[in-house]
């Protein structure tokens, strides 16, 4: 009995002196998967947030050339685009409200903005067709860069363009890689002592 009163004496005194501890709580298992959950989603989330950062949307380019003198006119625009797709895109991020062509009501609007996308340059591209035509004694040619993403509606592509009369047509060139090139004489002055070339859809370039 003393034996068994000192022990709970020991106790008591222990607990009020601290020098006795009481058995450690162990978390539910619910609290303990939360905080799991919670600390492994700040470890996803930061090298997301660190990709976000540095992520750099694509840039595009047009290239534009003015034509000193061109099938009888003087400064003539010719607008160089991409007649295939040359190089996997992302539409999501270079289209507004971008859906994927295939679906129903949106299917031409959106098929029509993905051709206009793969018309325009990348850099690389833009500079290499730009030295090229630098070579030649076409005219001044200037890079522009696009304004990203694209309207659907309100980007047309080149290739969606008729070629319907004879002041508009196509160049196409083979070199630096295959380009073409839509021209529109209508409002371009005449030059002297020219005569006027016979267009086609697929006209040679003049160099």
């Amino acid at each position: 009995m003393k034996t068994t009163a000192a022990r709970r004496l020991g106790l008591v005194a222990g607990a009020a002196t601290g020098a006795a501890t009481a058995p450690s709580r162990r978390k539910p298992e619910s609290e303990t998967t939360a905080n799991y959950l919670v600390s492994t989603a700040k470890r996803i989330r930061r090298p997301i947030e660190e990709l976000k950062r540095g992520y750099k949307m694509l840039e595009l380019y047009y290239l534009t050339t003015v034509a000193r003198e061109y099938c009888g006119y003087k400064n003539v625009d010719l607008l160089w685009f991409l007649p295939e797709k040359t190089r996997q895109r992302p539409y999501a991020d270079l289209i507004e409200n971008y859906i994927p062509s295939g679906y129903w009501r949106e299917d031409i609007r959106m098929f029509e903005a993905e051709e206009r996308v793969d018309e325009m340059f990348e850099l690389d591209q833009a500079n290499a067709l730009k030295e090229y035509l630098d070579r030649s004694s076409l005219g001044t040619t200037t890079i522009e860069k696009a304004k990203l993403p694209i309207v659907p509606n309100r980007s047309i592509s080149f290739q969606a363009i008729l070629c319907g009369d004879r002041h508009e047509g196509i160049i196409a060139l083979l070199k630096p890689f295959k380009v073409w090139g839509y021209f529109n004489l209508h409002g371009c002055e005449p030059a002297d002592d020219s005569d006027e070339c016979e267009l086609t859809y697929d006209s040679e370039p003049p160099f």
